[in-house]
């Protein structure tokens, strides 16, 4: 269960206890403890019975022997002041004949933790089948808004945003949440943490809400499940075998899985969680289809370099691809093709001597430069000294249109480097579920998920604004989310398509904003993304971030001088 945040100030949680913590204290027992002297006035009082104590059962033998596993455990978390003081009391009601407060607290804590057990039960269950109610009526009407306030008002406000997340982008979140902890061990694993907390409701969501704990509660529910979908995996395995496939990944079977034919919602994900189990059934993990990606670009890279083919045809090839579909995943192979075809000392381009006749060029920033018969180029020179130069681009300022969009470019990339550093460290279904659930959930995100949602948040609005200038609605604002960031259940060839979305809508602003405000942009890709911090991904063909060769300009260069 990753990190499912329901956005509240957490602040304003209880903490968590320890297995079986009271947080009210000792049952409460008479100011003097039982400690009076009663035989004072009496005289000589050798000769009275002396009264036998009752074992009081908090060590590790003795009274503590007889008691149930759980009333040790808890007995045992007490701390050392709270034991000193049951032992007093427990002492002075052994002397004053009163009933034992040991047992006094055993009775309310499985008094409370029946009350919690009760209380988690008809929650989850509710959360349950409200959702289930609110999936069938259309978002946005009244009478879904309707029915979502009284169900609300039935599980408290904790949880009541689960009910506006219903039928949502994030609806698998909340299904899997609601699955796992709705299991009965789970539930009594929760109320053993939480049952002697003065805000159990609260603590239980918080529990919950945590990545080792909710982790365990995903093991424990998983387990149940292995032995009947381990059948079911080998049986789709023979039939993948029968169809000429030895290997499958997890989108062959969800492909083969339309309306749950094969497997349930709930198997699903738990065959997400736990995919290299079923490796030797013949399903490719992330990992391994990952590692036969980079195989096969390598193996491809190899064939291209051992042609021989010239550079120019290859930056032109590239250029078509990219002209016809700039998703082409052989886009990024001649890229790595054409890199390797450069002088790794000199990091320039390596092309045939071609003689011509003698010409001259500009370079970027406007200097003349005089193309030699054999393709290079020197500076071309005043008599009195100093280089020629002529105005470009880069020297006039920028329009307003570009300035804008040089901004909205600048607030893209930066917030697309945040996202490639964390987005692969955080769980997609716990931060989706913090996002539909608004100020509660943002609370009980982690700071990397916190991070991620500002930088998903600043990259939509940059996108947006600039298509549209208009205010944009939840409407937008979610289809943009789907379009560009990864989602619960997105393999990893989704995920590189949408991050190649963002590439193009950042270059798009590149392009928008002029040659001042593109530079701006790049100034902000190959800057590191904290100081300290190596940029995530230099423009190939550099060293580093500063003093580096771009061999793409180059090669656009080299297309420009040949027309």
């Amino acid at each position: 269960m990753d990190n499912l945040s329901l956005g509240f100030d957490e602040q304003q949680l209880p903490d968590i206890l320890p297995v079986g913590s009271p947080s009210d204290g000792l049952p409460p027992e008479a100011p003097s403890l039982g400690l009076t002297d009663v035989t004072a006035g009496i005289g000589d009082t050798s000769a009275l019975p002396v009264a036998q104590p009752r074992s009081l059962g908090l060590g590790t033998t003795g009274g503590m022997s007889g008691r149930p596993q759980s009333d040790q455990d808890y007995l045992r978390s007490l701390s050392a002041g709270e034991k000193i003081g049951l032992m007093m009391q427990e002492f002075s009601a052994g002397v004053a004949g009163r009933a034992s407060p040991i047992d006094t607290l055993l009775k309310q804590k499985r008094e409370k933790e029946m009350r919690g057990m009760q209380e988690l039960t008809n929650t989850i269950t509710v959360l349950q089948k409200g959702s289930e109610i609110l999936r069938k009526l259309p978002q946005g009407s009244l009478q879904r808004a309707a029915i979502a306030e009284q169900l609300g008002k039935a599980v408290g406000p904790r949880f009541a945003p689960v009910f506006a997340a219903a039928g949502s982008e994030q609806d698998d979140a909340i299904k899997n949440y609601l699955d796992v902890m709705g299991d009965p061990e789970v539930k009594q694993m929760a109320v053993k943490q939480c049952a002697q907390s003065s805000d159990f409701q609260g603590c239980v969501l918080k529990l919950s809400l945590d990545d080792s704990w909710g982790k365990k509660a995903e093991t424990v529910v998983d387990a149940k499940r292995m032995p009947a979908l381990t059948t079911k995996m080998r049986a789709v395995a023979e039939s993948m075998k029968t169809s000429g496939k030895e290997t499958f990944a997890l989108a062959d079977i969800e492909a083969a899985n339309q309306g749950n034919a094969l497997f349930s919602f709930e198997e699903m994900q738990t065959l997400k969680r736990n995919e290299s189990m079923f490796a030797p059934f013949g399903l490719k993990t992330k990992e391994v289809q990952k590692a036969g990606d980079i195989a096969r670009e390598q193996a491809a890279v190899k064939a291209l370099n051992e042609s021989k083919l010239p550079v120019e045809k290859l930056i032109e090839a590239r250029d078509r691809m990219k002209a016809a579909n700039p998703d082409n995943p052989n886009i990024r192979i001649l890229d790595q093709a054409i890199t390797h075809a450069v002088d790794p000392q000199s990091q320039k381009i390596i092309i045939p001597p071609q003689p011509r006749n003698l010409q001259l060029t500009t370079d970027e920033k406007g200097n003349q430069l005089i193309v030699n018969p054999d393709g290079t180029t020197r500076p071309l020179t005043r008599e009195e000294g100093g280089g020629v130069r002529k105005a470009v681009a880069a020297d006039k300022p920028m329009t307003e249109f570009q300035g804008k969009a040089a901004l909205y470019g600048t607030r893209s990339a930066q917030s697309d480097k945040v996202l490639k550093s964390l987005e692969d460290k955080i769980s997609t279904t716990g931060l989706a579920a913090g996002q539909a659930t608004g100020v509660v959930g943002n609370a009980l995100m982690s700071s990397d998920q916190r991070r991620v949602d500002q930088a998903q948040r600043d990259f939509v609005n940059a996108v947006l604004r600039q298509e549209s200038g208009a205010v944009i609605s939840d409407a937008e604002f979610a289809n943009a989310k789907k379009q560009y960031f990864p989602q619960p259940g997105d393999d990893p060839k989704v995920v590189a398509q949408k991050r190649a979305n963002r590439d193009l809508a950042i270059k798009g602003f590149a392009r928008m904003s002029g040659p001042k405000g593109a530079a701006d942009i790049q100034s902000v890709i190959d800057e590191p993304l904290l100081p300290g911090v190596s940029a995530i991904n230099p423009t190939p063909g550099q060293r580093g971030v500063s003093g580096a060769v771009n061999i793409l300009d180059q090669a656009d260069a080299i297309l420009k001088r040949k027309r």
